[in-house]
């Protein structure tokens, strides 16, 4: 009985950090970010074809390798307003949280997280997490915190949605 007064029911950073990890959500055509070095190494392992023109922008498509890791378009590189490369991720994976900058009630029993924040791919070229691009006046922002949606199971916080 004392361990049940002792259960931290408050939602703050901690329990964003512990909850991000936990278990995969469902991504949906996300932008990501990508290192030079990552890119590089992405290419030399058969995730992309190397870096091409293509009209006004250069692209490196993507290659059935780098699909079944769960990216779902060409990396886009040196474009207008972006500082890095950038491509999309669908599928379930794991979010590792990095700073969290604002929490807001929706309603009872769920959150909305807005934070730096990226999405983790099973492959040696990625060390760490992929950047995920926040939403800036309807425009894809790299350095702009993502949202997300969190809402409590029973104890329990659990990221449902990643929000735009």
């Amino acid at each position: 009985m004392s361990l049940v007064g002792c259960y931290n029911t408050v939602f703050d950073e901690s329990t964003v950090f512990q909850s991000g990890g936990r278990e995969p959500i469902e991504l949906q055509s996300e932008q990501v970010t990508i290192s030079s070095d990552a890119l590089t190494c992405a290419v030399e392992n058969g995730l992309f074809e190397g870096p091409s023109e293509s009209g006004s922008r250069t692209v490196a498509r993507l290659t059935e390798a780098g699909r079944a890791l769960g990216f779902s378009d060409d990396v886009s590189i040196g474009d207008s307003g972006y500082l890095y490369p950038y491509t999309q991720v669908r599928g379930k994976f794991e979010i590792e949280f990095q700073q969290v900058t604002k929490i807001a009630d929706l309603q009872a029993g769920v959150k909305r997280v807005e934070g730096r924040a990226g999405v983790k791919i099973n492959h040696p070229c990625f060390r760490g997490p992929l950047p995920l691009m926040g939403i800036r006046n309807g425009t894809l922002a790299e350095n702009f915190p993502a949202a997300f949606e969190f809402d409590q199971d029973g104890n329990d916080w659990h990221i449902s949605n990643v929000i735009h």
